[in-house]
């Protein structure tokens, strides 16, 4: 089984003297892209192209062939990361780095390109490269690294509803994965007075220790950066990971960590280190309770939700009565309970309506028909959203949740009649998801195992999963974005008459004009 370990760091590498001589294992192939955005219109950075053109060289000197890109906008960031996604394969190391501005919006992820004109947040998705489109390119690969030094203030939050916004959202480890922030969740880090962050310098030391693995590489750079900041940075890692990655392969080594009570922390990070190392719900409970807006209370309320996700409280068994036999009553109500079912409960009362047994029956009885009401109630929402959203995916998760439900030979019959309609071959006309998240017109060149190679109208290719592709179902009334004339700037209209690929666009500016598809996108 190959163990996949998507790294992701959040928020900092920096630059350090480029070493030779750092050993790799023989058959990795290491790979990276690295993109650096400082030129913002808005609120524009320092450190980021430093950062970049550092973190490059020393991605060299370890043994990666570096692809370096500098403020770059979101046509070249999302042109850049599907070209690198299409370099990787089984056996090899995948390694994206991005220093610049990211943001979170409605829980996800996205890095912001130069060009990006965000006016809120609705905006966002359409402006800026989403993080998890991004793990998607980097999934061939054995062992995908993401490191984003995105956790710096919000430049646009003023624009979004309730000034939400800061930091970045937390990204959850699934198997194989260790997720690394230069700060808790939710927080931000500094941009850097310097020529390279704080985050930054303390990783890059500690990135080319020979033999060291990547948990222990972690280890060193939060005590560091915690005593360096006086507390005011803690990093801190969600890791799930199933195998060892080295950095620089030369066989084990003694890594020396500080225990965390030589480090004369504060009253505030002691606690939190106690109640994160006891790993209880109750520990996290007390520290909110004695620190309810502290400075690790996002990441306590982080790991709250996840210590009682795992938790699976006993279910107290009711009392059992005793068991008499010397009666017609005692003999009915051990059958009653034996079904345990509403109606049972009903035909016992009927037929001893003030018996000894009465206002137990009554109980269960009511409360077994409040249940069965309510698992009606969530059977209808269930199939309502299924039906809302019309897709095979919404259809299987329905029938998962109710194999025997009395929608489910409808969901069955849907679910057969849409496999039909998406079944894709070579030459089909599509839909195809670019990186920035929008669907442009396209046909299927090839297919290899459950990606397809696209040909995009505007002359781009790409290799995309299933989950990106649709049939075109632009139709009368459907709202587009087109290029206006051919000339490189999209606005935002309807479709008024559709005729095979030709379409007339009613502008909401006013202006009409007759296209071909391939000159248009959706949402």
């Amino acid at each position: 089984m190959r163990h996949i370990i998507t790294l992701i760091l959040l928020c900092g590498l920096g630059c350090a003297q480029a070493a030779e001589g750092h050993g790799t294992r023989s058959a990795e192939k290491r790979y990276a892209l690295v993109i650096g955005n400082a030129a913002y219109k808005t609120s524009p950075l320092s450190n980021p192209v430093n950062d970049a053109s550092d973190v490059a060289a020393k991605l060299r000197a370890l043994g990666f062939e570096v692809i370096l890109k500098t403020n770059t906008t979101l046509r070249e960031m999302s042109r850049a990361i599907t070209q690198f996604g299409e370099r990787l394969d089984p056996g090899s190391v995948a390694l994206f780095y991005y220093a610049g501005h990211g943001i979170q919006a409605k829980g996800r992820n996205y890095l912001i390109p130069v060009d990006a004109e965000i006016a809120s947040e609705a905006a966002v998705r359409s402006e800026a490269v989403d993080v998890d489109q991004l793990l998607e390119q980097l999934a061939p690969a054995s062992v995908s690294m993401v490191i984003l030094d995105a956790c710096r203030n919000n430049p646009y939050e003023r624009r979004f509803r309730g000034g939400r916004g800061s930091g970045l959202a937390q990204i959850d480890a699934p198997k194989g994965t260790l997720i690394a922030y230069a700060t808790a969740p939710g927080k931000v880090a500094a941009d850097g007075e310097g020529r390279n962050g704080l985050y930054t310098a303390q990783l890059l030391q500690a990135l080319d220790q020979p033999g060291v693995k990547v948990e222990d590489v972690f280890k060193q750079v939060r005590i560091k950066v915690a005593q360096a900041s006086r507390d005011q940075q803690i990093p801190w890692e969600a890791s799930s990971l199933t195998g060892d990655f080295f950095f620089v392969f030369t066989g084990p080594t003694t890594v020396n960590v500080q225990p965390a009570e030589r480090l004369k922390l504060d009253p505030e990070t002691e606690a939190w280190k106690a109640a994160e190392s006891a790993n209880r719900a109750e520990a996290i409970e007390a520290y909110l309770k004695a620190y309810p807006k502290g400075k690790f209370a996002a990441a306590a309320g982080i790991k709250l939700s996840s210590l009682r996700a795992e938790q699976q409280p006993a279910v107290k068994p009711a009392p059992s009565l005793p068991v008499r036999t010397e009666s017609s009553e005692d003999a009915l109500w051990l059958a009653v309970e034996k079904g345990n079912s509403a109606e049972d409960y009903g035909a016992y009362l009927a037929q001893y309506p003030k018996g000894k047994y009465a206002v137990l029956a009554k109980g269960r009885k009511a409360k077994l028909e409040q249940a069965a009401q309510n698992a009606q109630l969530a059977e209808n929402s269930a199939w309502a959203s299924a039906e809302g959203a019309n897709t095979r995916e919404s259809y299987a998760a329905y029938l998962q949740a109710y194999p025997q439900g009395q929608y489910a030979a409808l969901a069955r019959a849907r679910q057969a009649a849409l496999s039909r309609q998406d079944q894709i071959e070579t030459g089909a006309r599509i839909l195809g998801q670019w990186g920035d998240g929008r669907w442009y017109p396209a046909t299927i060149s090839s297919q290899n195992g459950d990606f397809f190679h696209v040909a995009f109208d505007d002359g781009d290719q790409a290799n995309l999963p299933r989950t990106r592709i649709r049939g075109i179902d632009w139709k009368l009334g459907t709202r587009v974005q087109c290029n206006w004339k051919g000339r490189g700037r999209y606005y935002t209209g309807t479709i008024t008459v559709k005729e095979g690929n030709f379409v007339h666009i009613s502008y909401d500016d006013g202006d009409q004009e007759d296209t071909s598809i391939g000159r248009c996108r959706s949402q």
